[in-house]
């Protein structure tokens, strides 16, 4: 024969005493059971502040990602706007996201500065040209041919140099400027 726990008598005692909010008192069965299931479940909701940055879970929005396994679980992170009610918020989003700013608060998680010094920031979010993503070009580094194609090595505004990337030419349409201010400074590198 097994004892009991003397707490176990307390829950008895306050399972017993459950009163709903408005103080009407709840028999036993069924609907007891789901109202004690319900307020043991539910949390307090977390509130921010304008200007607090915060996480957008990724749960109802597409990406261009292959497949939702390997897609990003947030995005972000972004600022809040405006607190509409207790419950949602409206969040800065970039145009290209296409997306209606105001959340539910179930879909914010707050966001902490990573306190790890050298740890890579998430990156920014890109501008949008004619339905297509563009990033913008800081500085060309250097250039060069492969398979008979021009490329430029190029580093993004905002992003690390672990970011940098070799680029087509034709995919530097938009930058002109930067192409042209590279070459004047290496003349001897391979050009159009």
């Amino acid at each position: 024969r097994t004892k009991q726990h003397p707490d176990n008598d307390k829950f008895k005692i306050q399972d017993n005493l459950l009163y709903f909010e408005d103080r009407v008192y709840i028999p036993e069965g069924p609907l007891r059971l789901r109202v004690l299931q319900s307020h043991r479940l539910r949390k307090e909701s977390p509130v921010f502040h304008v200007g607090d940055k915060v996480w957008l879970l990724r749960r109802n929005i597409k990406t261009s990602r292959p497949c939702d396994k390997l897609d990003y679980r947030r995005l972000g992170p972004f600022c809040i706007q405006e607190k509409i009610n207790p419950v949602a918020y409206r969040l800065e989003l970039p145009a290209s996201m296409k997306v209606h700013p105001v959340f539910h608060v179930s879909l914010l998680e707050s966001y902490k500065e990573s306190t790890i010094s050298g740890r890579l920031q998430p990156s920014l979010p890109s501008v949008e040209v004619e339905n297509h993503e563009e990033y913008e070009v800081e500085e060309v580094l250097d250039s060069r041919r492969r398979r008979g194609k021009l490329q430029y090595l190029i580093h993004w505004r905002g992003y690390d140099i672990s970011e940098r990337t070799w680029e087509l030419a034709a995919n530097l349409a938009n930058a002109p400027l930067k192409v042209q201010e590279f070459h004047q400074r290496y003349p001897e590198k391979p050009k159009p």
